[in-house]
């Protein structure tokens, strides 16, 4: 892309700390009512309709049909949804120039080192102090921001530079 400088940042946590969040997540999707979800979604549309082979619903689906326990379900649900993070971690590992944050996006640490690699990466955007190097640096801030919820408080900090930048 011309006109633009681009930073990846990716999270990169503990991966014991995230299987244990992705088997956390997979019992609470169960408890919320993925298998009434998806016995509704099923009535409506049939067994075969793609969505139902999407992970949880694939094996919610298993324990309607009496292929699964419900807890041979849930087990199975934790295990595809480990595999695929497995997946994602791989393939976001070719990419270049990644910078590796160690840990999760609602950890402020994380947040904090997010903001001061990318102030870090546009300092020189920002010392120019012009109306179109300070616009670029909040849009690319600001969708940062909005990407992930938990940046949201980093959010607010990003409109004061943005003030200060058009000054």
């Amino acid at each position: 892309m011309r006109g633009f400088r681009i930073l990846r940042l990716g999270l990169d946590p503990d991966r014991q700390a995230l299987y244990e969040r992705i088997n956390r997540r997979a019992e609470q999707m169960f408890e919320a009512g993925l298998v009434e979800e998806t016995q509704r979604l099923q009535e409506k549309y049939g067994g075969e309709a793609s969505a139902l082979s999407s992970l949880g619903y694939k094996q919610a689906m298993q324990f309607l049909r009496g292929e699964l326990t419900r807890e041979q379900a849930l087990q199975a649900a934790q295990q595809a949804h480990r595999n695929y993070a497995k997946r994602q971690m791989t393939w976001f590992r070719r990419e270049p120039e990644v910078h590796w944050l160690r840990g999760f996006g609602d950890e402020v640490r994380i947040q904090r080192e997010a903001m001061a690699r990318t102030e870090n990466a546009f300092a020189t955007d920002l010392r120019m102090n012009t109306d179109k190097s300070a616009e670029r640096y909040f849009r690319l801030l600001l969708s940062f921001s909005v990407c992930n919820e938990h940046f949201a408080s980093a959010f607010h900090s990003l409109d004061r530079h943005r003030c200060v930048c058009q000054r």
